[in-house]
């Protein structure tokens, strides 16, 4: 059989080119050992080491869940964000969903750790096909600025951890200026950027 012997530094080399005329030397990065720091192998083991806090505070308890303002708002200029949409979920091990969608939320700088909302527990009859959480969810991401096919893929990226994985769970939008000051993206040329993050909180029962 017929072999190649170009080498993948050769022939990776007119792209490169092509990217240092677009972004400068100084904006690629190619050689391997400056690459490594960035680098995330999947397949063996993550190697990030970021954390930020939730922007809800949580309580579970036995009646529903108590959501609170986080402890500080270093991100935050303003007096007060709203948080358009929040939702209560539980997800069952036959894979029926239950959940409520809280209205918008306000949460206050002069006001860290407030209570800002509590959402009641579940019943039997309100479990049902998980569909109707991923509608809800759909809907708000589309309001939020994303198109139809966009909240789509969003929604089937996380389909397993969101509407399969068993557990309570809160959800919720991020603002944008909570994006803009931890992930801050600058553009070379002007665009209309529209950025949608989905929170996602967890909640683990205390043992009884």
């Amino acid at each position: 059989m017929p072999t190649s012997t170009r080498s993948p530094q050769r022939s990776a080399a007119p792209l490169l080119a092509r990217l240092s005329e677009i972004v400068g030397e100084r904006g690629l990065i190619a050689d391997p050992a400056d690459m490594e720091p960035y680098i995330v192998d999947w397949r063996r083991f993550y190697r990030g080491v970021a954390h930020l806090d939730a922007l809800l505070q949580t309580r579970l308890n036995r009646g529903g869940v108590q959501l609170l303002a986080p402890a500080q708002f270093a991100w935050l200029e303003s007096p007060t964000i709203t948080l358009a949409d929040v939702w209560f979920a539980d997800v069952r091990a036959d894979g029926k969903i239950a959940f409520r969608e809280q209205g918008a939320i306000t949460l206050s700088q002069s006001a860290p750790g407030r209570e800002a909302a509590r959402l009641k527990g579940f019943g039997n009859t309100d479990y049902g096909d998980r569909s109707e959480l991923r509608q809800s969810l759909r809907r708000a991401l589309i309001r939020s600025g994303l198109f139809a096919d966009e909240a789509d893929a969003l929604l089937n990226t996380w389909q397993a951890s969101y509407f399969e994985k068993p557990g309570k769970r809160v959800f919720y939008l991020v603002p944008r200026e909570w994006t803009d000051y931890f992930l801050p993206l600058e553009l070379s040329v002007p665009a209309d950027v529209t950025r949608v993050i989905v929170g996602r909180i967890d909640l683990v029962e205390s043992a009884r």
